[in-house]
C-alpha cells in the first residue's frame, strides 16, 4: 500500500509539474488574451438583456496592467452625476448612448467625450441656458439594447437631443446577440456556453478558468470544436466587407437603428449618430463603417458624424488608444469631443 501510494504521489507531482511547465509555456507565448477587466457589475433587467448596478463603485488595474480605473455610477445606474429624471427648467438635455468607449472605459469621468463636450457646449451656450449631457452609456451595449434603453428610460427624460455613439463591434455584438450572454451572481457578463461549463463542473471549473491561461486556451478550444458553423464567433474584420460573413448582422442594426430614428422623429427629438473608430490603424476599408452609416442616415434623414477624419490626422495616433486593452485614450476622447461640438453648432442643433 505505501508503495501504492508512493506512485500515486509520483504520478500527481509529475502532473502538476507538466501543468505548471505547460502554463508557463503558454503566458510566456502570450497567446491568451486576459479575461476582460471586471470595471462594472451587471444586474438582470426585466426589459435590457442586463444594466449598471445603480449607485455602484468599482476601482482596480485593467486586466491588460495599462491603466488603473475608479469608476462610480449613479442612482439611475450610469458613469454620470446625479440627474433628476424631470429635466429642469431652462436646460438643453442631451441623452448620450452607446458601449463602453461612450462610458469612458479607460479614462477619468471627465475625460469621457460626453463631459468634455458638456464642458465646450456649455462655455459657448446662450446666456441663461444651461446644457446637460446625460451620459448613458453602458458597457457591452449595441444598438438594440441602446434603442430599449431609450424608449424606457432615455424618452422619459425629455431630452432635446440623442447621441448615439457607434462602433464597429456593435455590429460583432448583434451578430452574438443578447440571449447568449448571461449576468453572473457577481455581476459579471458571461456567454452561455461557458455559464453551461460553470454549472456542469462547479465552482473550480470557475476558479481554474479565472486563474489559468492554460485552463482558458484548453476550454476555449473544446468550445470551438463543439460550436456548429452558425454559433461561430464572428470575426471584427468582417465588420469592413461589403455583403460578406455579417451582411446579417448588419441588416440588423439598420433595422435597430430605423426603429429608433422613427421613435425620437415621433417624440419631437432630433438623433445623432456619431462614428467611434476601433483603434488604428486605420487602412482605407476603415471608412466602410461610416460610408454605410452615412448612407443610412440620409435615406433617414437623420444627423451622422464620423470622426475617423480627425483621428487620421492625429500626428501621434499611438498615444490615441491603449495599444492591449483597445479602448480610447483621454487623447481620442477630446478628439470626439471636439468634432461633436463643431458639428452641432455648425447644424445648429444646439441652442
Amino acid at each position: 500500500m505505501r508503495r501504492s501510494a508512493r506512485r500515486l504521489v509520483a504520478a500527481l507531482g509529475a502532473l502538476l509539474v507538466t501543468f505548471g511547465l505547460a502554463e508557463t509555456a503558454v503566458r510566456v507565448a502570450g497567446v491568451v488574451a486576459p479575461l476582460p477587466s471586471q470595471y462594472v457589475r451587471f444586474v438582470d433587467d426585466p426589459i435590457l438583456p442586463y444594466r449598471l448596478q445603480p449607485s455602484s463603485e468599482i476601482h482596480g488595474r485593467s486586466a491588460s496592467d495599462e491603466f488603473d480605473f475608479h469608476y462610480a455610477h449613479s442612482s439611475l445606474g450610469f458613469r454620470d452625476r446625479e440627474r433628476e429624471r424631470a429635466k429642469p427648467d431652462g436646460t438643453f438635455r442631451i441623452l448620450g448612448l452607446g458601449d463602453s468607449f461612450t462610458y469612458g472605459a479607460g479614462v477619468d469621468e471627465d475625460e469621457t467625450y460626453l463631459a468634455q463636450l458638456e464642458r465646450a457646449l456649455t462655455a459657448r451656450a446662450q446666456r441663461g441656458r444651461a446644457i446637460e449631457i446625460v451620459r448613458a452609456g453602458v458597457p457591452r451595449f449595441f444598438t438594440e439594447p441602446e434603442r430599449l434603453l431609450y424608449e424606457h428610460d432615455g424618452a422619459a427624460m425629455d431630452p432635446d437631443l440623442v447621441l448615439l455613439g457607434f462602433v464597429p463591434n456593435d455590429v460583432v455584438d448583434t451578430a452574438v446577440g443578447a440571449n447568449r450572454v448571461r449576468v453572473t451572481a457577481d455581476g459579471r457578463l458571461i456567454s452561455t456556453e461557458l455559464a453551461a461549463v460553470f454549472e456542469r463542473f462547479g465552482g473550480a471549473s470557475r476558479w481554474m478558468y479565472e486563474r489559468s491561461q492554460l485552463a482558458r486556451l484548453t476550454l476555449r478550444a473544446w468550445l470551438r470544436r463543439t460550436r456548429t458553423h452558425a454559433e461561430a464567433a464572428p470575426r471584427l474584420g468582417d465588420v469592413y466587407l461589403s455583403d460578406g460573413p455579417l451582411e446579417a448582422a448588419w441588416l440588423e442594426v439598420e433595422r435597430e437603428l430605423t426603429r429608433l430614428a422613427r421613435t425620437t422623429r415621433d417624440d419631437g427629438v432630433p438623433l445623432v449618430v456619431v462614428h467611434l473608430p476601433q483603434r488604428p490603424p486605420w487602412p482605407e476599408d476603415r471608412s466602410y463603417v461610416p460610408d454605410r452609416l452615412a448612407r443610412w442616415a440620409r435615406s433617414e434623414g437623420v444627423a451622422f458624424v464620423d470622426t475617423l477624419p480627425a483621428l487620421r490626422e492625429e500626428a501621434r495616433q499611438d498615444d490615441l488608444y491603449w495599444p492591449i486593452d483597445g479602448h480610447p485614450r483621454a487623447s481620442s476622447h477630446a478628439v470626439f469631443a471636439e468634432v461633436l461640438a463643431h458639428e452641432l453648432v455648425q447644424r445648429g442643433l444646439v441652442p
